[in-house]
């Protein structure tokens, strides 16, 4: 039986605050509380991608990475056995999931034991926060990271039916480089600075492009004798940092054109909202294919509680901190 995508998040959540810290990541609790059937495997894997906090992960990680969750090095794969970490709610959770709406969860009981409720009911779209890419039963979805303040304000702003102006642009905590705007979609960009005549310093990568996997491109061009001369490395396993010597004909043709030095060292990643019809069935009515359709699906048929409205404290607050 295919595990969901939602049900091992949902049976940490409720899980975890029925207990604080989550050691060596609780399977046994989490079996035994909320009745998991599906295997070790999922649970791990759920855990450490719901703490993981490197760029290109999430924006607000429900779960702290006490131990080795993974670097922008290998995209997260370089991550402890599961024995090594743990785990515990982030601050910022119970923030996101408040209290007072614990009475409009539904709750559900499995054997006669008392499980997770149906959903939980964050105060902003954490799909839009923290992003969602991969493939279900019959498709597929790709929804960049948002800023939660742009998140907040623009649900705040389709609450108070006022306009809410431009249009939700990508954003990734941590991430030094830019996006533009290209048809449907967007396209991030890392940053790669001349330092010489022939030579680069690559300080940033495209959001989903890893170090290690860069590296390799870097080694097979200048084992063909295309493009790179030489390279040194000066990484962090939270920044970037590539000195590249060009070969001279190649720093020749590019320095000067921005646009070809981005293109020939693939600094460019196309990005696009997709929710992509893999077989005949029709989508189901409360899904949107984009950021204003979430907003009106929360606001029109997702219960909300009379705090609810008050949720500026993420961006009116004087003493509210920045993402």
């Amino acid at each position: 039986m295919a595990v969901s995508a939602e049900t091992s998040p949902r049976k940490l959540r409720s899980s975890s605050y029925r207990g604080n810290a989550l050691p060596s990541l609780p399977i046994r609790f989490v079996s035994e509380t909320e009745l998991y059937h599906h295997g070790e495997q999922s649970l791990n894997q759920t855990i450490v991608a719901m703490a993981q906090d490197f760029v290109g992960a999430n924006n607000l990680n429900l779960l702290q990475p006490n131990g080795q969750f993974g670097t922008r090095l290998l995209g997260g794969k370089d991550s402890a056995s599961p024995r090594y970490i743990y785990t515990c709610l982030s601050p910022m959770t119970r923030l996101l999931l408040r209290v007072e709406d614990d009475a409009l969860l539904t709750p559900q009981e499995e054997e006669g034991v008392s499980i997770e409720p149906v959903h939980f009911l964050p105060i902003i779209p954490l799909v839009l926060v923290n992003g969602a890419v991969g493939i279900g039963t019959g498709w597929s979805t790709h929804i960049p990271n948002h800023n939660p303040l742009d998140v907040a304000n623009r649900l705040l702003s389709r609450l108070r039916g006022i306009s809410a102006g431009n249009a939700l642009q990508p954003w990734y905590r941590g991430f030094t480089g830019s996006f533009r705007a290209k048809g449907e979609g967007y396209v991030a960009r890392g940053r790669i600075e001349w330092t010489g005549e022939k030579s680069v310093r690559i300080c940033e990568l495209p959001v989903g492009r890893w170090t290690q996997d860069y590296k390799e491109f870097l080694c097979e061009a200048m084992q063909a004798g295309k493009l790179v001369n030489r390279f040194t490395e000066n990484h962090t396993d939270t920044e970037v940092s590539f000195a590249v010597t060009l070969r001279e004909e190649d720093a020749a043709a590019l320095r000067g054109d921005e646009e070809a030095t981005m293109k020939a060292f693939k600094l460019t990643t196309a990005m696009r909202w997709e929710w992509e019809e893999r077989f005949s069935a029709a989508p189901p009515t409360t899904i949107s294919s984009t950021p204003r359709g979430i907003f009106s699906t929360i606001a029109t048929q997702t219960p909300f509680s009379t705090h609810s409205s008050n949720t500026g404290f993420l961006s009116t607050r004087s003493d509210a901190k920045p993402f």
